[in-house]
């Protein structure tokens, strides 16, 4: 079971709605208390521009998949610093975690709420649908420009979603037989890859450090399996083959996974994928999120702003 966090910037005032399944009620009271009923000022002047939809962002937190979560400080005050610089409404998720939910567990809730998505941009564009969408999500979002994102295991658990949405491949560690394709009622117009947690640098070994294979451990995945490495078993022959709309790399320079991130840059630029490789020099693993004072950080968060906004 996945749980859904949006997170969006209307006009020049950042604002939150936290949905969680089964939780309705209290999320209810949530949504009163972050939407007002009296009518907004910005809409008695500006009508237009308040009811502007926005893009919207499907979002895949880190933390090895064993730990993190939408609701961790560092990791929402980041998502309201993109949702205000890039005007885009942000839909993070909460997950299954491991060693409790190992790999594909998460997996599987990702690509959950990828096809809720999926089904509200059908919603949303029919008028003959047996249910309404998320009035919410509709009123606002503009469900032809969506983008997936995440960092560090959520950029891995980003390649292996979309590769089941497009190719309907499998959870597996071994590719196995293709299942029916996600068809897709939204437009997919990007992918952003934040310090992938990958195992495909050439050249080094399938690991890293004693923290990083206690972690794999943990999380369920086999050593030098797909689950670890996305260009092992034909993984090339299979971003060649995978419809990919452009894609946003970023490594940082101090981080012990940055060259594997180039060398997964590099995979989907060999497979002809549209691809731009965002580096910031002299930080550390997912630096967004915890040297939010760098002097890196301003060109970072405005090339993704940019990315999301071409």
């Amino acid at each position: 079971m996945c749980a859904f966090n949006y997170l969006a910037d209307e006009c020049e005032a950042g604002f939150e709605l936290g949905l969680r399944l089964g939780e309705s009620h209290r999320h209810r009271q949530q949504q009163q208390q972050h939407f007002p009923t009296h009518k907004r000022q910005e809409e008695e002047e500006e009508p237009e521009k308040a009811m502007r939809k926005l893009p919207i962002l499907l979002y895949f937190h880190g933390g090895g998949f064993i730990t993190g979560s939408t609701m961790n400080p560092a990791d929402h005050e980041f998502y309201c610093k993109l949702a205000l610089r890039a005007q885009v409404l942000i839909v993070s998720i909460d997950y299954r975690l491991a060693p409790e939910h190992p790999l594909p567990a998460a997996y599987q809730d990702c690509f959950e709420a990828l096809t809720w998505l999926n089904e509200q941009a059908k919603l949303a564009g029919s008028d003959s649908a047996p249910m309404s969408p998320d009035q919410w999500l509709a009123r606002h979002g503009d469900f032809s420009r969506c983008f997936l994102g995440g960092d560090s295991a959520g950029a891995n658990i980003l390649h292996h979603v979309v590769m089941k949405a497009v190719l309907g491949l499998g959870f597996e560690e071994e590719v196995e037989e293709e299942e029916e394709r996600l068809e897709l009622g939204l437009g997919l117009r990007g992918l952003i890859y934040i310090h992938p947690f990958f195992t495909c640098r050439e050249g080094e070994g399938p690991l890293g450090s004693e923290l990083e294979r206690k972690i794999w451990e943990l999380s369920g995945a086999r050593d030098g399996g797909r689950f670890q490495n996305p260009l092992v078993g034909g993984g090339l022959g299979l971003l060649e083959r995978a419809e990919l709309p452009p894609s946003l790399v970023a490594v940082a320079g101090k981080d012990p996974t940055a060259a594997r991130g180039s060398s997964y840059h590099k995979a989907l630029c060999d497979a002809g994928k549209p691809c731009k490789l965002l580096l910031s020099p002299g930080e550390d693993h997912v630096f967004h999120l915890y040297s939010p004072g760098s002097e890196n950080f301003g060109p970072f968060i405005d090339e993704l702003s940019g990315f999301l906004n071409s």
